[in-house]
């Protein structure tokens, strides 16, 4: 149905332990990866692309359930301030694109997600570093992969971010629902 409506790539969002990283006092389970290829496999089947989405990362970057844990408040601390764990997450990046690789699933999966929605509390200078590295390990693996990083909730951070990096996309979420104001709007007033 997807293939048919003319659309032309699917995004996939995947934790971080989806190769098997999870330590004994995390919650998540193994086995992912095998639904990842078979997703990835469908896809190839109609002609579509996939962007894979990493969209959680250890101890959460936002505090969203969509990080892979609902925390009591919203912030990228029990991350960004934890160099093991933004460690495991350069890891996790590099795991997956070397899998992507190493499965022939390059000519499918055509773009990777560096972590989705990074909390605008998060050291900017942390969240560059970990792009410039997680970056360098995709490329090493996906060199012709595009890389898509989040904005931490402020595009503006990374206007001179680009200089050096082509192929490299913004992901801007726009949300326009969360408030009375938003909802009351008109289309032409967004």
């Amino acid at each position: 149905k997807i293939a048919s409506a003319g659309l032309t790539h699917v995004k996939i969002p995947i934790g971080h332990w989806i190769r098997g990283d999870i330590h004994e006092s995390e919650p998540w389970v193994d086995g992912d990866w095998e639904y990842f290829v078979r997703a990835v496999k469908w896809c190839h089947k109609y002609g579509l692309k996939v962007l894979a989405d990493i969209h959680t990362a250890p101890g959460s970057q936002n505090g969203f359930d969509n990080s892979g844990q609902l925390l009591s408040q919203r912030t990228a601390r029990h991350w960004s301030t934890h160099p093991d764990r933004v460690a495991r997450s350069i890891k996790a990046m590099e795991d997956v694109a070397r899998a992507i690789n190493e499965e022939g699933l390059d000519d499918v999966v055509t773009s990777v997600e560096i972590l989705n929605e990074i909390y605008s509390d998060a050291n900017i200078t942390i969240v560059k570093d970990f792009y410039e590295k997680s970056l360098g390990k995709i490329r090493r693996h996906l060199p012709k992969a595009t890389e898509v990083v989040s904005d931490n909730f402020d595009s503006g951070q990374f206007n001179l971010f680009w200089t050096d990096h082509s192929n490299t996309l913004l992901d801007t979420h726009l949300y326009t629902v969360f408030s009375e104001k938003l909802r009351s709007m008109s289309p032409k007033q967004h």
